[in-house]
Parts: structure tokens; sequence; C-alpha cells
């Protein structure tokens, strides 16, 4: 029996699952990451801490397989974007900064001067300014005796993977966050280098997904409790490990990431067509397979957090979405009244709110929540359907994937079938199909989905008719 252990790095939660290669899961579990909110909506975490953070849910892992059973590789994906400066002794120079964080969003005047179209065409995103990109030119600006003493600039996954392996390494899908790789080459892309002051020698070595690395260090071992056997593979960016953990690999369907953020992810086989309609773009299974191209509604997550933890008492917190679903469900016609404007700042949201609920029952409020995430999705999925990227089908993943009510709204509102298959561990999925499409145990992705990704459970568009927005 071969055991395959897959890592999803979320932004608020480490999971991991080993499933053995017919599909069997032995083990499934999850770490909170531990963040630090300080002034000038500053947003990090520790380093260090987060290793541990890793090799705990390691060890929770391990503790559910046999003792005779070993892990036989590792895969990690995630959500990246976060940035960190190590010194010479290849030690943490500061805590790592998170895609959350706001302070870049005032970007000092080194960026001044980019071509931003430019910037899309050459990476796959356009530019976003809460990226390493943004975090690395206000570092240089705002403390630059903390960034011209680095040695190496790099993302919180690539010290991860030193720590296991002693290698400095990204995988192209992950390193498009990084907003310095020409997408198309493969390569650092020199100008962007140059205007930072950054040596290719200071970056972690670029290789595609699914690369094999080698065996754990032993002091990995010891911190893991993984056997020295255990191989380590490349991952992914998280959106694209979802789509193989989730079956979503070929042209004309449509995987919808239900997490801090929410995102629509599209293979498609011609990379230009999302650069064209303004897109994310990701590697995915190029040159062999299909690019993808993406829309994000950024921290849509959070903000129905907020909104949902406002309306739930105390005594309720641990069990608030359960309680969402159940009165969502019950909620009278004036729900469908409700028009929220789900993509503001939380702020002025929960502004709205407290108002709101002096008029509205809970469970009116809460089917207005849903309702009003549903058709935001379904006004972009509108949108790039008449810029020709099209899908017959949706798979949804994450967050709230679980809920049968909040689905069934999104198939009746979209009119289209929504595939449920491995909810909130389909990222730590598609890293356990890399882990064995590195060592050689399936031959590509979808030989690895079809042997341990599962059966889909299909909700279809009912009778129900909502009102659009």
């Amino acid at each position: 029996m071969t055991l395959l252990a897959g890592i999803d790095l979320g932004t608020t939660a480490l999971k991991g699952v080993i499933i053995n290669e017919s599909g069997k899961i032995f083990s499934s579990q999850k770490r909170t990451v531990n963040y630090q909110y300080g002034t000038g909506s500053s947003v990090e975490f520790s380093a260090n801490e987060y290793y541990q953070t890793f090799c705990r849910l390691i060890n929770d892992l391990l503790s559910h397989i046999p003792d005779y059973e070993q892990v036989a590789a590792l895969s990690i994906s995630g959500a990246t974007g976060n940035t960190l400066l190590l010194d010479k002794n290849n030690e943490p120079l500061i805590d790592v900064i998170s895609w959350l964080d706001q302070r870049p969003l005032d970007y000092p005047q080194v960026l001044e001067g980019l071509h931003y179209d430019e910037i899309h065409k050459t990476t796959g995103w356009p530019f976003l300014e809460i990226f390493p990109l943004a975090h690395l030119a206000w570092l240089k600006t705002k403390k630059p005796e903390v960034y011209h003493a680095a040695s190496r600039y790099l993302m919180n996954i690539s010290y991860l993977y030193y720590r296991l392996t002693n290698r400095f390494v990204i995988d192209h899908s992950t390193a498009t966050t990084f907003y310095l790789q020409d997408q198309e080459r493969g390569k650092w892309h020199r100008p962007l280098l140059d205007l930072l002051g950054i040596n290719v020698s200071q970056l972690p070595e670029l290789l595609p997904s699914s690369t094999l690395l080698g065996k754990l260090s032993q002091r990995a071992c010891d911190e893991t409790g993984l056997s020295p056997e255990t191989e380590v593979v490349l991952g992914s960016f998280d959106h694209p490990a979802a789509a193989r953990g989730a079956g979503v690999l070929k042209e004309g369907s449509l995987l919808l990431s239900c997490g801090t953020s929410w995102v629509g992810f599209y293979p498609v086989n011609n990379r230009q067509t999302g650069i064209d309609n303004g897109m994310l773009v990701d590697p995915f299974l190029s040159p062999d397979g299909p690019w993808a191209a993406m829309f994000s509604l950024p921290g849509l997550g959070n903000s129905i957090d907020a909104l949902v933890s406002h309306l739930v008492h105390k005594n309720e917190i641990s069990q608030k979405y359960r309680i969402f679903d159940l009165e969502a469900g019950q909620s009278s016609p004036a729900a469908e009244q409700l028009t929220i404007e789900i993509t503001k700042p939380v702020e002025q949201l929960l502004i709205w709110l407290k108002k709101a609920e002096k008029h509205y029952s809970r469970g009116d409020l809460f089917r207005g929540i849903m309702n009003a995430v549903t058709f935001e999705v379904k006004r972009r999925i509108d949108h790039y359907e008449e810029k020709g990227v099209k899908a017959d089908n949706i798979t949804m993943v994450g967050g709230v994937s679980g809920s049968l009510l909040w689905t069934q709204v999104v198939a009746n509102v979209t009119e289209k079938p929504i595939r449920l298959i491995n909810g909130q561990m389909a990222g730590a999925t598609g890293s356990a199909i890399m882990a064995g499409v590195g060592i050689g145990l399936f031959n590509n992705e979808e030989e690895g989905f079809n042997r341990i990704g599962g059966k889909p459970e299909t909700v279809q568009p009912d009778e129900i008719k909502f009102r659009k927005d």
C-alpha cells in the first residue's frame, strides 16, 4: 500500500490528508494559523511558528495511520502571496507579510513608471497591491536597512520546502503570485528584479508542479515524524491544487472555490483568453494541458463570516453556520427583497447590518446574505460567459460547499448543475495527487484523480426562480 500526504496551506488554516493509491482516506486534519494584527493595517505571522504549526499538522495526520505504514510522498500547495526575507544564515529577518496586509496599498514611488498592462502579460496576473511585488517595493522604501540586509527574497512556502529538504524552490504556479516570473518562459523576469535590486541567486529555483525534490532531511524527519524515505514533491497555488482534487481539468468546466476569497477557476486551452479578459492566469497543466483563467472576489469569505458572527449570540458561535443554514432555509418572502452590496468593505457592511436587523428577522438577513453573494458570483459568471469564457457545470469546494441549501441556491441562480466533491479537502487531495505524479505512481493528474479523487454528488437546478438584483 502506498500512502500519499497532501497539504493545503489555507489563509486561515492548514489542512492535510493522508490517502492511499486507491482513494481510501486514512486521516484528515487541520490547524489554525496564528496572525499578528499590528498598527497601520499590518497582518503578519512568524515563519518559525508557522513551520511548527505545519509540523504539528503532520504529526496529527500520522497519529491516525497504522504504525507499520509510512508516507511515500508529501506535496504542499496553498494560498500564497506572503513575503519573507532571510538573512545570510537563512534565518527570517522579518515576520512573514501576509497578503491580507494593507500597508502596501499606499505603495511607494519605487513602483511608479511600471507599465501595469505589461505586468499582466508577463506575470499572468493584473497588478495587485497586496502581493509580494508591492510588499518588496514597500520594504525597499520604508525599511531599507532590513531590505538590503536580506540574503534571500521569497514566499513562506519556499521556506517550508527549505526546512524540509534544504532546497529553496518554488513551482511556476505559486511563483505567479510573486509577480517576478515571466510566466510563459518560466524564468525570473530581469526588468522587475532590476527595479527591486534583487539577483536571481537570491530567489528560489523555478520548477514545474509535481517535480520530485528528494527525500526529507533528517532534521525534518525528527520534527514532522515522517520517515526518512518520504519523498517531497512540489505542489501548486491553492486553486489549481483544488481543481486537481475536484477533477476540474478540462475547458468547459468551472471550479468555484469558497474560501477567504471566492475564486472562479476556468481551465482554458489558450493563455491569451485569460489575458484578454483581464483575468488571473495560472500555468495549471500547461504545456501538455490547459492553462487556467480566474476571477476573484477578495476577502468575500471574511465579509460573510463577519456578518454571520455579528448576528449570532456568543453561545452560538461554534454552531454559527449550522444556524445560518437552518434559519436561512426558514426565511420569509421579505428576504428576497433585501439588497446587500456584498463587495463593500466589512465596516460598511456591518453599519448596514446594524440598521437592517431592526426591520428584518435573523433568518431573513441570513438568506439575504446568501442571495447577495450568489448573485454577485452569477454576475461574474455572466460577464465572462459574454466574453466567451463558458462552463457547462460548476464544481463548488471549500467553505459553503458543505451547505446543501447554499449549493442549491447557486444551482438555481446560475441554472447550472453543481458538482460537490472533496469539499474542504479538495486542495489537500490535489496536493496528494501531485505527490503521486511526482513519484511515478500516476502518469498524470487525470489518472490521479480517477484513482483517488472519489465520486462527486450533483445538485441540479430546481424550478424555484430568484429575483435578480
